[in-house]
């Protein structure tokens, strides 16, 4: 309207030539479109996402186009908003509903034309940061992307240290790999764990009950280990709490088997189940993972939260149209007894050998993937050292150990072992997977 104003135009002008069909209305705050004369791409763009009001996103090929990842802008531009919105239909735009749940953007003086994962669209000098939270102004336009990358990993864990412990040398593998992205989502901070050290002993539950935020420092440097750049908390930071250790260990602990004055009231465990599956649907609708990793159905060894993670993984990898393969994490008996049997043999291991039925393992049948993780045992190390208030690491030569509070060691495998439990589109290999994505045309 300014410009209209600038030229000449009064209001009666511009209200003329929008019910004269030549000027579109796009936005309440009197902002219009030209529509006798074609529009450059950029306007298009522009126009898209002021048509579709506040926290709208460009997103798809629209958006790779603006940062520069794809040469030809398409015909047709995508555009996101919240699940809550309808903002109709609109000739040249295709809308998406979703949860925007993070978005990411750059800042600067200009859109950044060279890459990353987001960038704004607008006409002004000054560009601002936006996130799903506000509301588009003073010329800002937003843009998503979804990761590009040709091969796309989720991994779903109950608390920091998990991720490391089963699955840190996978991580590291992947996140390293060409044209790969991998993500995890981590449910609760651990906010009922033990700790190690005495010297945050007063974190702890009973204490000052500040664990959780300590562990979500440990988990941010276990993944920079580990080479991982996306992590995200299910719901955002601290949605749900530790549901504790409530049945014992080795026993199948859900909600069920515990006192339900013995749960916290956010405990995750006995949240509610449909929030958390929504909440994790969100993210793998914006991620498209084609590999997910879970837990199986006893959650490892039996740890509630364990077994709620299996559960939601599942039930949001069924409803995701991107997942062709879903594995659970295991150990195979045969590998956790040799290694038991190795460290058994070691010098000036500090700690006792725990007994092969102290640790969760599983039938070597069941065992369909083996992944090597050799090259990345340091990485995995690191990673595993960052969780210090949960679990003490050894390493000596060709053999390394951890323990947790208990301060029995079990071994760090050199192959950490999956078990193949959906493959929506891709050929089951007959023989024992090498690698998580065997099968996946990209």
């Amino acid at each position: 309207m300014r410009r209209a104003t600038a030229a000449g135009l009064t209001s009666r002008g511009v209200r003329h030539r929008v019910a004269s069909g030549r000027w579109e209305r796009l936005h309440p705050r009197r902002v219009y479109r030209v529509t006798d004369r074609r529009l450059s791409d950029r306007a298009r763009l522009r126009a898209a996402v002021l048509w579709a009001g506040p926290r709208a996103a460009v997103t798809g090929l629209a958006a790779a186009w603006w940062l520069g990842l794809v040469d030809d802008c398409p015909d047709v531009i995508e555009i996101t908003v919240a699940r809550d919105r309808q903002p109709g239909r609109q000739p040249g735009i295709r809308v998406r509903r979703r949860s925007l749940t993070r978005v990411y953007s750059t800042s600067g003086s200009r859109p950044d034309r060279r890459g990353g994962v987001g960038a704004q669209i607008g006409a002004g000098r000054r560009w601002r940061r936006w996130d799903a939270h506000s509301t588009t102004k003073h010329g800002a336009y937003p843009a998503v992307v979804a990761p590009t990358a040709a091969r796309r990993l989720l991994l779903v864990h109950s608390h920091p240290d998990d991720e490391s412990i089963t699955t840190g040398g996978t991580i590291a593998r992947y996140a390293a790999a060409p044209d790969t992205h991998v993500t995890l989502v981590t449910c609760t901070l651990g906010e009922e764990g033990e700790v190690m050290c005495p010297e945050l002993a007063g974190l702890a539950v009973g204490e000052a009950d500040q664990l959780g935020g300590y562990r979500v420092a440990e988990l941010i440097a276990a993944g920079a280990a580990l080479g991982l750049r996306d992590q995200r908390f299910l719901g955002g930071v601290g949605r749900w709490r530790d549901s504790g250790m409530v049945a014992g260990y080795g026993v199948l602990a859900t909600v069920d088997t515990a006192a339900p004055e013995s749960l916290h009231t956010s405990a995750f465990a006995a949240a509610g189940r449909a929030d958390q599956v929504a909440e994790l649907a969100a993210i793998m609708d914006e991620v498209r993972p084609q590999v997910v990793i879970g837990y199986d159905p006893l959650g490892g060894y039996g740890h509630p939260d364990h077994v709620r993670a299996h559960e939601i993984t599942m039930a949001a990898a069924a409803e995701a149209s991107s997942v062709c393969k879903v594995y659970w994490t295991v150990a195979p008996r045969f590998d956790v007894q040799s290694g038991l049997a190795e460290l058994a043999e070691v010098d000036g291991l500090p700690w006792l050998v725990a007994e092969l039925d102290e640790l969760a393992c599983v039938p070597d049948a069941s065992v369909t993937t083996r992944i090597d993780v050799r090259a990345q045992l340091p990485a995995k190390l690191a990673a595993l050292r960052a969780h210090a208030t949960q679990l003490t690491v050894w390493h000596s030569g060709a053999h390394a150990a951890f323990a947790l509070t208990n301060e029995i060691a079990q071994p760090v495998p050199a192959t950490e072992c999956y078990t193949l439990v959906g493959a929506a589109r891709s050929v089951r290999a007959h023989e024992t997977e090498t690698d998580l994505f065997e099968g996946i045309e990209a």
